[in-house]
């Protein structure tokens, strides 16, 4: 059996189920990875902006060599509203968010994912529709 701590990194880990998802795993012994934004409430975990392409590959380059064995991918952003409200600009602001930036931060880390798992986490944007029938966006 190995010793060797196995290591997540998790994107978007600050509050919610990011936050529960990097304490469990501290809690399990695994070296935890833990990525936000630069305007984080926390000093203690990875700067990274997903949708950057330059923010993804300078995280990269620090992780260089780190064989990562869990990415969860689990950044994401949105709003609750009706489809009339929000412009073009803050809906593809949400879908670079939750979709570019797993696929940047996947395919960055690559070279660290040799025997990982990848998980791709999804809100409730992943439902087109609430169950009273209007279109809603909901983070």
């Amino acid at each position: 059996m190995s010793t060797t701590k196995k290591t997540v990194f998790i994107t978007g880990s600050t509050r919610g189920i990011r936050l529960a998802l990097a304490t469990y795993y501290t809690k399990a012994g695994w070296n935890v990875v833990g990525t936000a934004r630069a305007n984080s409430n926390t000093d203690k975990i990875v700067t990274i902006d997903t949708t950057n392409e330059e923010s993804v590959a300078d995280v990269a380059r620090q992780l260089e060599g780190v064989a990562i064995d869990l990415l969860i991918n689990n950044a994401g952003t949105g709003w609750l509203t009706e489809i009339v409200e929000p412009t073009k600009a803050m809906f593809l602001s949400v879908y670079e968010v939750n979709v570019v930036g797993p696929f940047l931060v996947t395919r960055a880390l690559q070279p660290n994912l040799q025997l990982a798992s990848v998980a791709q986490i999804s809100s409730l944007l992943g439902s087109i529709s609430s169950r009273d029938g209007k279109f809603e966006i909901k983070m």
